[in-house]
């Protein structure tokens, strides 16, 4: 698909969120979100949304809103949850949110991050509407 696709805008919004277990040495992990939208190929777009990075909690409150745009034959946002490190950040865990329930209204919802092995690592609380 050609990068002239029509595109749908949606508001989005991260929360408060959780992380369940320490990534950091001090017993706290440095969290931040990011979003991108998967092809129908499989492959994933260039991120559409980051959030700031929290520091030294497993209590981030982001309070953020952005804008992203999405192709209209996306189905699926791959919304990924990290702790940055200096030199690699770590994969806390990911969620699949199907586009679908988005542009049938709002999504507001607690998104459980699960990891490789489908462990919910944390949760953050994202709502995503069309703007």
């Amino acid at each position: 698909m050609g990068k002239d696709q029509p595109k749908q805008e949606f508001k989005f919004g991260l929360y408060q969120g959780q992380v369940y277990e320490a990534q950091d040495l001090n017993g706290k992990a440095d969290p931040f979100v990011q979003v991108r939208a998967i092809e129908t190929d499989g492959s994933y777009s260039k991120v559409l949304f980051k959030s700031t990075v929290k520091k030294s909690t497993l209590n981030p409150a982001w309070n953020e809103y952005g804008k992203i745009k999405v192709k209209d034959y996306v189905n699926d946002l791959l919304v990924e949850l990290f702790d940055e490190d200096l030199v690699k950040n770590d994969f806390i865990g990911r969620q699949i949110i199907n586009m679908g329930r988005v542009r049938s209204g709002v999504f507001d919802e607690i998104v459980k991050f699960e990891d490789d092995k489908n462990t919910v690592k944390g949760v953050v609380r994202i709502k995503i509407e069309r703007n």
